[in-house]
Parts: structure tokens; C-alpha cells; sequence
């Protein structure tokens, strides 16, 4: 979903919960070849709403702000983004069976 759609969904009252993974760059391709071209500055995706005009956002640092900022979104009918931010270095088995997979083929 791209920002444009975000904006746009209330204006059809659609109301999504967007939730956006931060690990502080491209973390999916960490695995397979590092470097400091993966590195990004945060995009606090959690002020989106107050730039749109409408909905609400959360930034969540922790498993429990998660936890409470889901509870709340779902509370309410209205457009809300959360930033889950993810500790960098952290990747699913399934992530580095595929890197790992990709790896032998280059």
C-alpha cells in the first residue's frame, strides 16, 4: 500500500489498520549481502495521519505498546497506521532459508 492508497481509503470509508515493520532499512536483504546501503534514516510513518488530516497513528517500541496500539485501532472506525519498530538483526528462519537459498544461485 503506498501513501496515496492510505489517504485515499477513508475518503471511500474504507478504514484499514496499516501496520509498518521498522528495522531500520532494508532488513529483508540484510541476510543475504550486507551493508550500508541497507541503512535508512526512520520514516515515522506514525505522524501519516496527522499529515493526511485524518486517522490515527502509534509508534510501538515494544511487544505491550503493540499490544495496545492493536486494541485501539480496532476500537475505533478510522484510518490508523502503526510503526512496530523491530530490533535490526533479528530475522525469521524462514528469511534466511530463502537468503540463504538465493545466496547459491548468484
Amino acid at each position: 500500500m503506498t501513501g496515496f492508497e492510505a489517504v485515499a481509503a477513508p475518503f471511500h470509508d474504507v478504514h484499514p489498520i496499516i501496520v509498518v515493520l521498522d528495522n531500520r532499512g532494508y532488513g529483508i536483504q540484510r541476510p543475504m549481502i550486507d551493508g550500508p546501503f541497507h541503512d535508512l534514516p526512520a520514516l515515522k510513518a506514525e505522524l501519516l495521519p496527522q499529515a493526511f488530516g485524518v486517522g490515527k497513528g502509534y509508534l510501538c517500541e515494544t511487544e505491550d505498546q503493540l499490544q495496545s496500539a492493536l486494541e485501539a485501532a480496532t476500537a475505533v472506525n478510522e484510518l490508523c497506521i502503526i510503526r512496530a519498530c523491530v530490533p535490526s538483526g533479528q530475522y525469521s528462519p524462514g528469511l534466511l532459508r530463502l537468503t540463504s537459498a538465493l545466496k547459491t544461485r548468484v
